[in-house]
This record gives structure tokens, sequence and C-alpha cells, in this order.
């Protein structure tokens, strides 16, 4: 581009004194002139917030197709906006893209989420059909430039991938396919599906609520159209209660560890995401959930660490109490123990070994 055309004539040029148009200082024969080397106007383009190619961008886009997500990233980072020849060169060349290595696209993807302001790039590659050229898939609808607002998420860059990738079922393999690390893709993964649950308790506790909220859309803001990652009927169950229990943060927490504050975020931003809805009213009353929701969870965090997930008991000390061997039946007890915790809250060892005698009692007299 014009804007990275450019150059600093290292070292500086020397000119004669004269050259100054007046007398020469008396210690110096001459002068050290620094000089720009912009041979394609970049200084002015960049003053100009313009982001144009030095040769027709046809030509620039076929030589490296990948300059066309570089575009993107300009546009997000140095507050550009490229012309309308660049413009229909990326659209008319999009496919393109495909003779790029993966590695080079999750390179240049990497750089893009990791600005602070993505989105403006986000919405050029999905305008100009690039993104869909990454993903394998149509880009999302128009007038929509992401299913969620990146910028209002961390600089994470599998929260952000994340969100950028919003309702795409087999995230973590077109992660993968992109040659992102494994790590990362199966973060990005895990974080959209446990904000995805969350998305769906807010949606199915919702028509519950009751809330009185005014008239005006300000009140709370919270819009969203985006349809979350579809879950097969009893893949997960929650109570549906008048209020949002202790029991209910729990047990979401313990589908979403390790990544339950950064899934929070992600579903809070889900829903704040700006469009028109069918029920706008609706879509206040599940931001407003989700709200109330975040408060419960930090509240009892604070007092609970539900994030650190630590076991009641391990299956080691559960075999020593109960007497009994490797197998189902230490699985039946750990899942007793944490489904004990979910409903109860957090129980000391004592009390949590006591529990768990009698538990077996039980199970032992049924046989």
């Amino acid at each position: 581009f014009t804007i990275n055309a450019m150059a600093v004539q290292l070292p500086a040029v020397r000119r004669p004194a004269s050259e100054r148009g007046g007398a020469a200082p008396k210690r110096a024969e001459g002068i050290h002139r620094v000089e720009l080397i912009d041979p394609c106007g970049g200084a002015v383009d960049l003053e100009r917030g313009v982001l144009s190619t030095p040769l027709e961008p046809e030509v620039s886009f076929t030589d490296d197709p990948l300059r066309m997500l570089r575009a993107a990233r300009f546009v997000a980072s140095l507050d550009v906006k490229p012309t309308q020849p660049v413009i229909t060169a990326m659209t008319n060349l999009a496919d393109r893209l495909q003779i790029v290595s993966p590695e080079r696209i999750s390179a240049e993807l990497t750089l893009l989420m990791l600005v602070e302001t993505p989105d403006p790039g986000v919405r050029l590659l999905v305008e100009t059909g690039l993104l869909g050229q990454i993903l394998g898939r149509p880009a999302p609808a128009s007038g929509r430039f992401a299913p969620i607002p990146i910028s209002s998420l961390p600089a994470s860059l599998p929260v952000r991938l994340a969100a950028l990738l919003w309702g795409t079922e087999d995230m973590e393999e077109t992660l993968r396919r992109l040659k992102f690390p494994v790590s990362v893709a199966r973060e990005s993964a895990a974080s959209a599906r446990s904000a995805a649950l969350l998305l769906v308790l807010a949606a199915q506790t919702e028509p519950r609520l009751g809330l009185r909220l005014g008239d005006d859309a300000s009140d709370v803001e919270c819009l969203n159209s985006t349809p979350a990652p579809t879950l097969a009927p009893g893949e997960f169950e929650f109570p549906l209660p008048e209020r949002i229990s202790d029991s209910t943060v729990r047990r979401w927490v313990a589908e979403a560890i390790p990544f339950a504050d950064q899934a929070l975020e992600l579903a809070m931003a889900a829903s704040s995401s700006e469009a028109a809805t069918a029920d706008a009213l609706a879509q206040k009353r599940r931001c407003a959930w989700l709200n109330s929701f975040a408060e419960r969870f930090s509240s009892l965090d604070a007092v609970e660490k539900l994030t650190e997930s630590p076991a009641t008991l391990t299956g080691e000390e559960i075999m020593i109490e109960l007497d009994i061997s490797p197998g189902p039946a230490v699985g039946a007890a750990l899942r007793y123990l944490e489904e004990l915790r979910i409903n109860e809250g957090p129980q000391p060892p004592d009390a949590a070994k006591a529990r768990l005698r009698e538990w077996h009692g039980g199970r032992l007299r049924q046989i």
C-alpha cells in the first residue's frame, strides 16, 4: 500500500551549506538532512486516512493475495478507509485467497484480532467476501459485520476468535484447519459452547422472569439476533427457576470451567450486539437476566471459589472411605459429590464423607 511504500534515507544525506540559502555555520561546512523516500504519495494518503495501492489494486492483490487481509488490519489499526478500487478488487479477487497457506492466513488473522478495535477490519472482510473464503462458507448476512462486537472483548486471541466464528458448529475444526494452535482452537470452541449454554438458559428462563422494565430501550442496552450454536434436545438441562438460584450458577460453572469467566464475557457481548429483533422486550429481559446472572456469579465465586473447581474428595479418598476398588462405583460417587456441591454448596471433608457413606449405604441396600 502507498502508506507503507515509504522509506527514510540512511544515513542522512549531507548537503552543502550553500543549499540553506544563507551563511554557513561557523563550525560546520554542511548540514545533514533527513530525506523521505515517498514515490507513491503515501504520506499524503496517511494524512488523509486513505488506503490505496501503488499499482492497480488488482495487480497488487494478484501478486500476493494476503495483502487483502493486511488491508483489513490496516483499516482496523490505522483508522484508514480503503478506496473504492481497493474494495472492488478485494471483492473480485476474494477467491484468490485459496492459494495462500493456512499458516500465513492465521498469522494475519491473529494480528487483526489483537488490535485494539478489530471490528472495522472484520467488517471489510465480510463485505468483500474474504471472511467467507477463510471459513469456507458464506459470510454472515449483509449489514452485520460480526455476530459479536469483538472490540468489546478482552484482547485474548481464543476469545476473540470465538466471537469471530460465533455460531460455527465446527469451530475447533475450522481453527485447526487454519493452523491455529490446538490449545487456541480448543479454548475458543469451549468458550463459545459455554457461552451458548448460558444464552440457552437465559432464553428458557426469560418468559418466567416477570421483570419490570421501562419502555426506553436504553434501560437495558441489549439486543441480539445471532443464534447460539444449536444444542441437541436433552444435551444440557437446567432447572427453570423464577430467580437465579445458587445451584443454577454452580451447575453452569461446572460445565464452563476452566473458561467460565471468558464464556460469561462472550455471552454478555453476544447479547449486547446491536441488531433489529422481532421482540425487543424479550431481548431486554434476556440481557437483564444475564446481568443478574453475572452479579450472582461474581458474588458466589468470591465466597466459594467456583472457578477453582476443587474436588470435595479425590477418587483415591473415596475408595479408602468406602473400601471399594477402582470401577464404576467410584465414578458414581464422584458424580454424587458433585451434585451435592452444586445443590448445597461446598462441603467440608468430614461432612462430605458422612454424606457419602450414607449415600453408599443406601445403594447397597437397594442391591
